[in-house]
């Protein structure tokens, strides 16, 4: 059973609604997809950052330390190889100038007694602090743990303020035959510094923390051990010469917010790129449904139109057919009457067909017509003589001019007879002033144009366009029918010429005025 036009119509519907929903779900889970994997790069990205972040606070840690230890140790080369019995309190001086975190300096014998201090008086603790840090040497000397260098620090609070000391083990002999210490801590003595913690921060530690602050941004801080490190900091604490103590580092939230974004706003475009090409994509899509529904509309007014206009010159051929055949007339003028409206209405029907058929051919982009460079004027005066009859039986009435000193133009004779008869057939439809029907033909530059103008009521501005696509026609009231073909099949063929084709109101009155402008070959300009 043969698929109608309507079922054909709901397939395809059922068609492209099914691939819209499928752009849709599409696009749902491209979006889905996309939060999902923007929460999950936002996160990842979150904690490379932070893993980077806490890698740099741990190097700067043991760049921390190492300063602190090169500038503790800094006093105590210049005075190893000095020994008690040779330190001058001048040379003293001086080292506390170069070093000025260095508080006092002391040297224990190997019974823990203070051989020489400078200075030797720092208030009214100084004995009380004097006896501890004598007690307190042999106590760190006997915890067993291998010092970073020879030089061992440890860390007491003194009057609520954290106070760094440090000793080293030196040997007289050994100093004065190698340069170093090389016995135990029991064997001679110990050389012992009270260092400012507050100067030691100053110049050791706070020139690398603003080197990390400049370089990661943020700030960092070193914090004695009761300091509580907040959720979002990162902290690495020190291991050798200030136990407990840590850096303390708050990373610049702005800075990494400005990163994720950056990051996130990255996705968003690849993702709402890929969204925007959907949606295009659907709109085309919709378009085109559109399209195909204005096409199927326009094609069925066509079939219809066609078919009413194939009905009426097949009636009269059959009906004055019947009547010749069955030899009612006897009237020798009347008989010829009657064949000629039946040779008319057959070449209307053949014309109609032709019609049709030479518009699929031209869109289809088969080669119709064949163009020869000779006389354009001559090939328009015999078309009309050769059409003047029928024009005047169908009711119009031709005003020709035509300019007969013009160059050559490349045309194809049944083409411009096409042109002509289908301009002239509808400006007949809706002429007016007993159907004049004006012909020109004339030069205008480079171009010859042929203007066909009719005193009917026009067409509007805003309609000439959608006069000129196939299957339209004008709605004027009381105008005859026709196929919607015949603006549309000169517009073709005008292509085929290389000529153009518009339409436009005649000057001085109402009406149409169709153009057609062919171009001069260069050597004939």
């Amino acid at each position: 059973m043969p698929i109608t036009t309507a079922e054909r119509i709901i397939a395809q519907f059922r068609l492209h609604l099914s691939f819209l929903g499928l752009l849709l779900l599409a696009a749902l889970t491209i979006a889905g997809v996309t939060v999902y994997a923007l929460k999950g790069q936002q996160a990842q990205m979150a904690m490379a950052i932070r893993e980077s972040q806490q890698q740099a606070l741990e190097l700067l840690a043991g760049r921390v330390e190492e300063s602190l230890l090169n500038a503790m140790q800094a006093p105590f080369q210049a005075l190893r190889n000095l020994g008690p019995r040779t330190a001058k309190a001048r040379l003293v001086r001086m080292i506390q100038e170069s070093s000025p975190s260095v508080e006092q300096i002391m040297f224990l014998d190997g019974r823990m007694t203070v051989v020489w201090r400078y200075p030797s008086y720092l208030g009214r603790e100084d004995n009380r602090i004097t006896n501890w840090v004598i007690q307190r040497v042999p106590r760190e000397q006997a915890r067993g743990t291998p010092p970073r260098s020879s030089l061992t620090a440890f860390l007491e609070t003194i009057d609520g303020k954290p106070t760094m000391f440090a000793y080293e083990a030196i040997d007289e002999a050994s100093v004065k035959s190698s340069g170093k210490a090389s016995v135990p801590l029991s064997a001679s003595g110990w050389l012992v510094m009270r260092f400012k913690l507050d100067t030691l921060k100053t110049h050791s530690v706070v020139p690398l923390l603003a080197d990390f602050t400049r370089d990661q941004g943020g700030a960092v801080n070193l914090h004695d051990p009761g300091f509580e490190v907040k959720k979002d900091s990162l902290s690495s604490a020190l291991t050798h010469v200030l136990p407990g103590w840590k850096l303390v580092y708050e990373p610049p939230s702005q800075a990494n917010k400005r990163r994720l974004a950056g990051q996130r706003w990255v996705i968003i475009g690849i993702v709402g790129g890929a969204l925007i090409a959907i949606a295009i994509t659907g709109y085309a899509v919709w378009r085109e449904i559109q399209r195909e529904q204005a096409l199927v509309d326009l094609r069925n007014r066509f079939v219809a139109n066609v078919s009413h206009e194939l009905k009426t010159p097949l009636a009269l051929i059959r009906m004055y057919a019947e009547t010749l055949s069955l030899q009612r007339l006897k009237d020798q003028n009347r008989q010829h009457e009657y064949h000629k409206v039946i040779l008319r209405e057959a070449e209307r029907l053949s014309r109609m067909i032709e019609n049709v058929l030479d518009f699929e051919r031209l869109r289809s982009g088969v080669e119709v017509y064949h163009l020869t460079e000779t006389d354009l004027a001559a090939t328009v005066t015999d078309v009309l003589a050769r059409y003047e009859s029928q024009l005047e039986d169908s009711g119009v009435r031709l005003d020709v001019k035509l300019e007969h000193s013009l160059p050559p133009v490349a045309h194809d004779r049944e083409g411009l007879t096409e042109i002509l008869l289908n301009l002239l057939g509808n400006s007949g439809k809706y002429a007016q002033s007993g159907g004049l029907v004006q012909v020109r033909l004339a030069r205008n530059n480079d171009r010859v144009e042929l203007k066909v103008t009719d005193f009917g009521p026009g067409i509007p501005p805003q309609d000439r366009a959608r006069m000129l696509r196939a299957f339209e026609r004008g709605v004027v009231p009381g105008a005859a029918s026709g196929s919607g073909l015949g603006l549309a099949l000169v517009e073709q063929i005008a292509k085929s010429h290389h000529a153009r084709f518009t339409l436009d109101e005649p000057d001085g009155h109402s009406g149409v005025k169709a153009v057609v402008s062919f171009p001069i070959s260069q050597g004939n300009a």
